[in-house]
């Protein structure tokens, strides 16, 4: 249910993150929940919220660090 509490932390993690009222209702409830990951495919991929919430996109490329650090594609999902 959208307590008070997470429509107020909603408001402000929209605000703040630039993300729509209703995304930021999901990304609240999921912070009161104490999450850490979020799976959407229409918010940020990889976005950290509040320190604690990480977005997840499923349907992103997979990645991989080579031994410098750099970040390299290995292939991608499809729908």
């Amino acid at each position: 249910p959208l307590t008070l509490e997470i429509h107020d932390r909603g408001l402000l993690v929209a605000d703040r993150y630039g993300l729509s009222v209703y995304d930021g209702m999901i990304a609240a409830a999921a912070l009161v929940s104490q999450c850490d990951t979020l799976y959407s495919e229409d918010m940020q991929h990889g976005l950290l919220i509040d320190g604690q919430l990480r977005i997840q996109n499923p349907f992103c490329c997979c990645q991989q660090k080579n031994r410098w650090g750099q970040t390299r594609l290995i292939g991608k999902l499809k729908k």
